[in-house]
């Protein structure tokens, strides 16, 4: 680089914030009087879920875990005499 080349421009990145005419107020208490227009996520209150998933199935190590996990009966052992 040579001392001759005037500095870069300031860049912006990412997506440079829109001016607004909501006041300070109405932002901190969340009035919707002019929010409605910008809308950063998408409006999914139409979408329908269609039916649920299955249950899932047993593994073998769940199966095993179960077992291991399940309290046995003490057994009484007897002296012999």
């Amino acid at each position: 680089a040579t001392d001759n080349e005037p500095p870069p421009p300031p860049t912006t990145f990412g997506i440079q914030t829109k001016k607004t005419k909501v006041s300070m107020t109405e932002l901190l208490r969340c009035i919707p009087s002019e929010l409605d227009e910008e809308m950063d996520y998408p409006d999914l209150s139409g979408m329908k879920r269609k039916g649920r998933l299955p249950p899932a199935k047993s593994t073998k190590a769940s199966r095993v875990l179960v077992t291991c996990r399940e309290e046995r009966p003490e057994e009484e052992e007897t002296f012999p005499m």
